[in-house]
């Protein structure tokens, strides 16, 4: 069903509807119970690595009409399954690897903080309808929820845990215990574990 170009991966919709193939012919989207393509985006120049692997950096609203990724322009973009191209931004310089995090309802984007030139350690949520930015918390890169309740904020060895409705912090989570840190972390699809 990918047909034969080469995929460099696959993400899924935080709410699992959507399967999108990572391609050398673009982003292509499925459906994930039937299997049948919605979309297919071709014109694409994703980030690329030092090895020559694109790092598309795909983040997606909760059911997956909409998804953002890292371009070689050193952007973000954002496609709608519908619309094609919705919104687009500079990414600020990091000493960090570029990163960009969708809204759960597809309608802001989270990024390293603009006026932080030398300070790498906060991000922005920028709406795409004011370009106006809204919220800031701390993290190096951040990553909304399956359904959008909380915004985590990625400090290297401590997590700050945003509640969206009101942007306050609700907790810090430290990744470090006996030595070692730990290097990845999830939610669960109903949000009660992190």
């Amino acid at each position: 069903r990918y047909g034969t170009a080469r995929i460099y991966g696959t993400v899924f919709s935080p709410d699992r509807s959507i399967i999108f193939a990572l391609t050398g012919e673009g982003i292509k989207a499925y459906d994930a119970e039937s299997m049948q393509r919605l979309a297919w985006f071709k014109d694409l120049d994703p980030l690329m690595s030092g090895w020559g692997i694109p790092m598309w950096g795909v983040t997606s609203s909760t059911d997956g009409q909409r998804f953002s990724i890292l371009t070689s322009k050193n952007q973000a973009q954002v496609y709608d399954l519908q619309e094609g191209l919705v919104y687009s931004s500079t990414l600020p310089l990091s000493y960090w690897e570029p990163w960009a995090a969708l809204s759960a309802d597809g309608l802001s984007l989270a990024m390293k903080q603009v006026d932080t030139a030398e300070d790498d350690l906060h991000w922005q949520l920028t709406e795409f309808a004011s370009g106006e930015g809204f919220a800031t918390g701390i993290g190096m890169t951040a990553l909304f929820s399956p359904k959008g309740t909380y915004l985590v904020g990625n400090a290297s060895d401590t997590l700050y845990l945003y509640r969206t409705s009101d942007w306050q912090e609700q907790t810090q989570i430290g990744l470090r215990a006996g030595g070692e840190t730990a290097l990845d972390w999830s939610f669960s699809p109903d949000e009660r574990y992190l």
